[in-house]
C-alpha cells in the first residue's frame, strides 16, 4: 500500500470519529429541541382534548336530537324532503363527532420524530461511553 494511501486513510478515520465539541452542541441540539417538541405536544394535547370533549358533549347529542327531529317530522306528517334537512344535519353531527373522536386518538408524526431523535442521542451516547471505556482501557496497558 502507497504511503500516501496510508495517510489518506487516517485523515478519513479521524472524520469518522465525532469531535467531542461538536457531539456536546449535538446534544444541547437534540436535548433543545426534544423540550421545543414536548411543549408543543402538550400544547396539541390540551387542544385535541378539548375538540374532543365538544364533540362528545355537543356533537353527539344534537346528532341524537336532528335524528328525533327527523322521525318527529316524519311522523308528523312533513314530506320526506322537509324532513331531509334535520336528518342531513344530524348525519354531519355525527359524522363530526366520529372525525373529532378518530383524530384524538391517532398518532402524530412528530412524536415518531421525537422518538427517532431520543434513539439517536442515546446512540451517540452509548458510542461516546464505548469510546471512553476503549481509551481507558488502552492506558491501563
Amino acid at each position: 500500500m502507497n504511503p500516501n494511501d496510508e495517510l489518506l486513510r487516517d485523515r478519513l478515520m479521524a472524520q469518522q470519529e465525532p469531535n467531542p465539541e461538536k457531539l456536546a452542541r449535538y446534544r444541547e441540539a437534540v436535548e433543545a429541541m426534544l423540550g421545543q417538541q414536548r411543549r408543543h405536544k402538550w400544547w396539541a394535547d390540551a387542544v385535541r382534548a378539548v375538540l374532543t370533549t365538544v364533540g362528545a358533549i355537543v356533537l353527539f347529542p344534537l346528532a341524537i336530537l336532528f335524528g328525533l327531529m327527523f322521525m318527529y317530522l316524519l311522523v308528523g306528517g312533513a314530506t320526506l324532503i322537509e324532513a331531509w334537512c334535520p336528518a342531513t344535519a344530524g348525519l354531519l353531527c355525527l359524522a363530526g363527532a366520529v372525525v373529532l373522536v378518530r383524530w384524538f386518538f391517532s398518532r402524530r408524526a412528530d412524536d415518531l420524530l421525537m422518538e427517532v431523535k431520543r434513539l439517536q442521542a442515546q446512540g451517540f451516547e452509548f458510542e461516546d461511553k464505548l469510546q471512553r471505556h476503549e481509551d481507558h482501557k488502552q492506558k491501563g496497558r
